[in-house]
């Protein structure tokens, strides 16, 4: 993650929080381009983060064509996290997330209601 963030430029690791992680997925299982991800509780200091032509980034706002993106500084423990494509969810994944750890997730579409 270090580096990763180095890469961003001004973001730093916080030791006391966790990392997600995230790639977004259609109903075939390929990467969904255009998904914003955030916690379903909103905390402070919580950065989203995209790939955008291949480079992490800070100011992306949604993922591009590989689904990739992620949350850092993260608060420890369990975590509800929410995909959405414009003002439409898209899914939402439960996970841990631990100090200093990195959290892998896929989201992937909800099934219809």
């Amino acid at each position: 993650m270090p580096a990763v963030l180095d890469a961003v430029g001004s973001l730093q690791i916080d030791p006391a929080a966790g990392n997600v992680l995230l790639a977004a997925v259609d109903c075939d299982g390929h990467p969904a381009p255009g998904v914003s991800f955030r916690l379903t509780q909103p905390r402070e200091g919580v950065t989203a983060l995209y790939l955008e032509a291949g480079v992490v980034s800070a100011t992306a706002g949604h993922t591009d064509s590989t689904g990739i993106g992620g949350l850092i500084r993260v608060p420890p423990g369990f975590v509800q996290v929410v995909g959405t494509n414009g003002s439409s969810q898209v899914g939402e994944i439960g996970l841990q997330t631990a100090p200093s750890m990195l959290t892998y997730g896929v989201i992937v579409p909800a099934p219809p209601p």
